[in-house]
């Protein structure tokens, strides 16, 4: 799994954390290459840099292809 690529940086922070500043967009260009993602439940995936196993956020399963 991976973050849809037809959807852009901000577009994915605001569905992330509801608001997408300049620090939440390039965390999100970062996972985008670096992110590892577990699913959760039906609706929900966890995604963390790989190697990282301290943080995580939550991110909905509809931008994730």
């Amino acid at each position: 799994m991976k973050i849809r690529n037809d959807i852009k940086d901000y577009q994915v922070a605001k569905e992330m954390f509801g608001t997408n500043t300049k620090e939440q967009c390039k965390l999100v260009k970062k996972l985008r290459d670096k992110g590892e993602i577990n699913p959760l439940t039906e609706d929900f995936s966890i995604i963390s840099e790989k190697g990282k196993d301290d943080c995580g956020w939550i991110i909905p399963n509809a931008i994730l292809e």
